[in-house]
């Protein structure tokens, strides 16, 4: 057993010190989406775990719920490393609590449209437009959990890239616009997959 490692009463007692209070129960909800790691075989956490469980708790006032946490915080992947099936149950979660959605997800569609013009010097177009709103659950759950891994680190480096050139899409919140990005990538591999059967029947 690691002699630096805490046990959560260890780990929440640090973070109260810091300002930072958490009861058994959230604590345990944290575990439950991946915001903080499983324990080890002794049931302990590294030590600075303290810093991973006082950043979350600090996110409350301003995203209470934990799956907007869970999608905020996981873009910085090196500190929250959460696995791609919460990630995935957090962007079902936050579907129905998302105002507006077609137009935020216009805006992310356009937005990537406006990269891809300024990056090729030219301008770009959208293949498809986006999917009915009536699919998107369908989207999410049923996407392969191989692919959907795969896509998660590029829509959270595209979301960075779109602020650093300051064309991200207006009033939509970094979990917002990456669980909308998600459903465009699946929409489009949807109808990619669908062309190519149709193809393949008339071959």
């Amino acid at each position: 057993m690691n002699p630096d490692s805490c046990s959560e009463w260890g780990l929440r007692e640090g973070a109260a010190a810091r300002g930072s209070p958490v009861s058994h129960a959230q604590f345990k909800s944290y575990v439950g989406w991946g915001l903080i790691a499983a324990p080890d075989e002794f049931g302990r956490w590294p030590a600075d775990a303290i810093d991973g469980l006082v950043d979350v708790r600090r996110l409350e006032p301003t995203l209470r719920p934990l799956a907007r946490r869970v999608l905020y915080l996981r873009s910085d992947y090196l500190r929250f490393p959460v696995p791609a099936e919460y990630v995935r149950r957090a962007m079902l979660s936050l579907l129905p609590k998302i105002t507006a959605p077609v137009r935020k997800m216009k805006r992310v569609r356009a937005a990537e449209i406006a990269l891809a013009a300024r990056m090729s010097g030219g301008v770009a177009r959208a293949r498809h437009g986006v999917p009915d709103k009536s699919d998107w659950r369908r989207l999410l759950s049923d996407a392969d959990g191989a692919i959907f891994e795969s896509w998660l680190g590029a829509v959270y480096h595209l979301a960075s890239v779109l602020a650093a050139f300051g064309i991200a899409p207006s009033a939509v919140p970094l979990e917002e616009h990456v669980t909308l990005a998600m459903l465009l990538r699946l929409h489009d591999r949807d109808i990619a997959l669908r062309q190519n059967r149709s193809k393949a029947q008339v071959g």
